[in-house]
């Protein structure tokens, strides 16, 4: 059995139960959820530049985070953005190990497009660098690309 590096464990069913809680609690309806968190941070991994946590968190909050949806201590708003970092670093790993990296879907959304969470959340993170993603999907041979934003709901099937 290999051991990964401190920080890049995947995280558990019950760590991934209480993310994913945390997110549903948010007011925003912008907010991501759990689904829509793995996405972004396959985009954000997968793009041309870094963008720092500064920078996304606001888009997982959906916006700034409100007064009633801020952590209860210090201690909750460490564990929370510890899993999350958890998770990114567990997606740097596979992909560091050229693995195939099996995104999280939850259900199908609202009208039954399994996985529409979760492209959402990574065209968002296309969204913070969009000129560096441009010549990725405008190239032929990364045609792949156009079927997230097709299940994302941002472009109309031809």
């Amino acid at each position: 059995m290999t051991m990964l590096p401190a920080g890049r464990e995947p995280l558990t069913e019950t760590e991934r139960e209480r993310l994913g809680s945390f997110l549903r609690g948010l007011k925003n309806p912008d907010r991501l959820t759990l689904e829509g968190l793995d996405g972004l941070f396959c985009a954000l991994i997968a793009g041309p530049d870094t963008v720092l946590p500064s920078e996304y968190l606001p888009v997982v909050w959906g916006g700034a985070m409100a007064d009633e949806d801020a952590f209860a201590s210090e201690a909750e708003a460490n564990e929370l953005l510890g899993l999350m970092m958890r998770h990114c670093n567990a997606i740097i790993d596979e992909y560091e190990k050229e693995r195939v990296y099996l995104p999280l879907f939850d259900s199908p959304d609202e009208k039954g497009v399994p996985g529409r969470h979760w492209a959402r959340g990574f065209m968002r993170g296309v969204a913070m660098r969009r000129r560096g993603w441009t010549p990725m999907f405008t190239d032929e041979q990364e045609g792949h690309l156009l079927t997230i934003a097709l299940v994302a709901g941002e472009v109309e099937p031809t």
